[in-house]
């Protein structure tokens, strides 16, 4: 088994756009980042912690997440579903 801890900074800036166009770059950001949350939370060789750094004129606080376990992944789709450009 395997554990791997992994940071994603993503860019919540003006010009990321707004999440209530599905084109929009912030919308394309959340797709994106809950399509490799889905797979890394079917990985059951260890366990996976993602690190989630919004930042935009500035970084935000840091939040930290561990995927392979199915509450702390719900946490993480939560947290990506109200990320705002």
């Amino acid at each position: 088994t395997k554990d791997y801890n992994i940071v994603m900074m993503l860019d919540v800036s003006g010009s990321m756009g707004s999440k209530t166009d599905p084109n929009s770059r912030i919308s394309l950001l959340v797709k994106a980042v809950k399509n490799l949350m889905a797979d890394f939370n079917a990985y059951d060789g260890g366990a996976i912690k993602v690190h989630f750094v919004p930042f935009s004129t500035t970084s935000g606080a840091g939040v930290t997440f561990t995927i392979t376990d199915d509450a702390s992944y719900q946490s993480a789709i939560n947290y990506l579903n109200a990320l705002t450009g």
